[in-house]
């Protein structure tokens, strides 16, 4: 089930439960198609707070660096 989601113009992100012995929560981070550098994560949490960690991280390199990654022509 779906329980957060994020879009910017850079990525989104969505954190989910999931049915895994090993995990509580799926995180997954996806750039925008065009967005350089190009990255997807998928990682399984067992607390909401490390998700939402893993999260955090990647958007914070985004929003401070997309824009000298991904110049406006």
């Amino acid at each position: 089930m779906l329980i957060f989601e994020k879009q910017t113009d850079f990525f989104t992100a969505e954190i989910r439960t999931v049915d895994n012995p090993l995990a509580k929560f799926q995180a997954t981070f996806v750039t925008r198609k065009g967005i350089k550098p190009v990255t997807h994560m998928q990682c399984g949490w067992t607390t909401i707070a490390a998700a939402h960690k893993m999260i955090d991280w990647q958007a914070e390199k985004f929003e401070k660096n997309g824009e000298k990654w991904n110049p406006v022509t």
